[in-house]
């Protein structure tokens, strides 16, 4: 779940540097409740759920489809990720899980989306094509537009996941077994009060919902580590897709999820503008040497490529963009390296890093 909140900026940066912990030190205290406040998940009660290596979660909607949050799959190369299908159980040292395990083929992002820094998130949906089909798990139902009388405000749903077990982030452990909660859904007005009616707060694509009981401690919340998984109303039918909150739950304000049936014409597409993929990485072309002119060489891409970003970093450090620079004085000694990022409708993509290069002293 991602942090949204100009007044909160302490609990914002605190949830997004969470999200940049390794996953060997994802393990923690032996985790007793998740989803904060929730319960384990008996085995098999949804088979469609999927976990994702990136410490997300996600729904298996096709035979080859997991939906997930816009924000689970930023700057992405599919070769990296691994869907575990129908998964309960977390092991320890970091996101593996038990269910069957898939590679990812590609990725598309809702083409509306707009990630936190730009003012999101916004359209946060994203579909994952994965490599083979699974033909004998039963895929979650999607909510259509007609359905909305079965999560207006006041209807009780159900979030499910593998997030951060308490609100002391700095702490808490993820969670080592399927979770799920007991939430309320809030009409369009409260969500709107919470969280602004304008950019912050958007009815066509996103509802949201809280604690079933607003007094209970700890307060019923999706956390950190549950973006992407589902809202549920009764057995079978997914509303939304965790995307954004506050202090999960300990301020008792609501959740902010991915409205599923106002995205429907997204994730229903067939063939998605799916992002670029690297075939190879980028690499350095032209003499190191101080003074000299070098450029930066984009790798093969598959799936369309709309533009290309440059960036060059000194050290490791962010340093300069652009295709082509001049190598300064200031770079001696150092360690030189570019990196292609390559955009379309279906998101953004870094292609590995070029190798190691140390600029000659003189």
């Amino acid at each position: 779940m991602r942090p949204r909140s100009a007044l909160l900026a302490a609990v914002a940066a605190l949830l997004a540097g969470l999200l940049l912990v390794p996953p060997a030190s994802a393990d923690g205290p032996t985790a007793r409740a998740s989803v904060v406040g929730g319960i384990e998940v008996p085995a098999g009660r949804y088979p469609w759920m999927v976990a994702l290596s990136r410490g997300c979660g996600g729904t298996l909607i096709a035979p080859d489809r997991v939906l997930t949050a816009g924000h689970c799959v930023e700057d992405l190369r599919v070769s990296e990720l691994r869907a575990y299908v129908g998964a309960r159980t977390r092991k320890k040292g970091g996101y593996r899980y038990d269910g069957l395990a898939l590679r990812a083929n590609d990725v598309a992002t809702h083409p509306g989306y707009k990630p936190l820094e730009g003012g999101g998130p916004v359209n946060d949906v994203a579909v994952i094509r994965l490599e083979a089909p699974i033909p004998n798990i039963e895929p979650v139902k999607l909510a259509f537009t007609g359905d909305t009388p079965l999560f207006a405000g006041g209807q009780e749903a159900t979030v499910v996941g593998w997030g951060v077990t308490r609100t002391d982030l700095q702490s808490a452990p993820l969670a080592t077994k399927l979770q799920r909660g007991g939430l309320r859904i809030l009409p369009e007005s409260s969500c709107g009060r919470t969280y602004g009616s304008g950019n912050a707060f958007r009815r066509s694509v996103m509802l949201c919902a809280r604690s079933r009981n607003a007094t209970r401690r700890p307060n019923t919340s999706p956390c950190v580590g549950d973006s992407g998984g589902p809202l549920i109303v009764g057995e079978n039918l997914q509303v939304g897709i965790v995307s954004f909150g506050i202090s999960c739950g300990a301020l008792r304000e609501p959740t902010v999820f991915s409205r599923v049936s106002g995205l429907r014409p997204f994730i229903d597409q067939p063939e998605p503008v799916w992002s670029p993929q690297p075939l190879q990485r980028t690499q350095i072309e032209g003499e190191l040497r101080v003074g000299n002119v070098v450029s930066c060489v984009t790798p093969e891409w598959r799936n369309k490529v709309k533009s290309i970003r440059y960036r060059w970093g000194i050290n490791g450090v962010l340093a300069a963009t652009g295709r082509r620079v001049r190598v300064t004085s200031s770079a001696a000694g150092k360690v030189l390296q570019c990196r292609a990022v390559a955009t379309n409708e279906g998101g953004s993509t870094p292609a590995p890093a070029s190798p190691i290069a140390r600029v000659p002293r003189g």
